[in-house]
């Protein structure tokens, strides 16, 4: 194989996949606390759901304003 025109060019290639990487890396790290949130905070309204309208309805709501 022939070496290629420009080393440089091939290692900064080398260094951009790695940053990307890192990038995505940072990116699953800072959205995963986000992702469980939403889905503990999906459940939890489901299973209290049901409740909250009752309790309202003895207060006097009947949310069909």
């Amino acid at each position: 194989m022939a070496p290629p025109d420009n080393p440089q060019h091939t290692r900064m290639e080398k260094v951009r996949g790695r940053v990307l990487i890192g990038e995505l890396g940072l990116l699953a790290v800072f959205l995963c606390p986000m992702v469980f949130g939403g889905i503990t905070f999906y459940y939890s309204h489901k299973a209290i759901h049901q409740e909250t309208l009752d309790r309202w309805k003895r207060q006097g709501y009947d949310g069909d304003n």
